[in-house]
């Protein structure tokens, strides 16, 4: 009986999860853009870098 009450509220949850989450994707979406991803959440949000001094290095 109660392994059924879990399945049932695992169900439940799982299923509005789902909905609200597609919901938010198809009105203001689960990401930001390429270009915010590639600049930085800081910049995009508040118009400054939160650590200005750290720099990405890439190795070619």
């Amino acid at each position: 009986v109660q392994a059924i009450g879990v399945l049932a509220a695992f169900a439940w949850a799982f299923g509005v999860g789902l909905g609200i989450f597609y919901l938010i994707k198809l009105t203001v979406g689960l990401r930001v853009s390429k270009k915010e991803e590639i600049r930085g959440l800081d910049v995009g949000e508040h118009g400054m870098e939160a650590y200005s001094g750290f720099q990405i290095f890439t190795t070619s």
